[in-house]
């Protein structure tokens, strides 16, 4: 069936459970950039640390915008995924186009999420039991559902 013009149909299950597990890799390594720049007596950058795709748009090449301990800015594409640690991901041109523009700044971390946590710090594990509860007061139903 042709789409009318003007007419997009709605994006699937699969593509809004791709869009939630996004989010909450990038949620994780937000909190955990801000982690470890409080950890390094840098509460003062923890503050700056920007959260692009969400505050900006998803445009921008990457994700998230952090800093190393001596200030440095760092640049951070997430990638999550239900998979393991070689599960392979895509990398759209502005992103791949970024990170050859700015090599010493750009990094890509991937978030891998089995169906509970097993390791790892307790802040996750405390936001992956939120989430649940809140999924099954939504009867079963998780983001976008």
């Amino acid at each position: 069936m042709a789409a009318r013009a003007g007419f997009e149909p709605s994006p699937s299950p699969k593509h809004h459970r791709n869009r939630a597990l996004g989010l909450l890799g990038e949620e994780h390594v937000f909190h955990h950039e801000r982690a470890r720049l409080i950890a390094a007596d840098r509460s003062d950058l923890a503050r700056k640390i920007e959260w692009t795709s969400q505050e900006r748009g998803d445009g921008a090449g990457y994700d998230i915008r952090s800093f190393d301990p001596s200030g440095a800015e760092r640049l951070i594409e997430v990638k999550a995924t239900r998979g393991g640690p070689t599960t392979p991901f895509y990398l759209t041109r502005t992103e791949r186009e970024v990170s050859q523009e700015r090599p010493e700044m750009v990094g890509v971390s991937t978030a891998s999420t089995t169906s509970r946590p097993r390791r790892g710090c307790s802040c996750c594990r405390r936001r992956w039991r939120r989430r649940l509860r809140w999924k099954r007061r939504r009867g079963g139903r998780g983001f976008g559902g």
